[in-house]
């Protein structure tokens, strides 16, 4: 079976739908390797979130 690469796994769709509805994440790619940068930009929006 091919996995579209424009959708996350199924394991992943929950948390992806929840990130995506938060702002942690734009949505896009979600197959593609994350950078450091994209990671840490993630957290970051995560903990402001957080923390209010």
């Amino acid at each position: 079976m091919t996995q579209d690469k424009n959708q996350p796994s199924d394991w992943a769709k929950e948390a992806w739908e929840w990130a995506k509805k938060e702002g942690i994440t734009d949505g896009t790619d979600p197959q593609r390797v994350a950078t450091r940068e994209e990671v840490i930009t993630m957290l970051y929006r995560y903990y402001k979130k957080a923390s209010k």
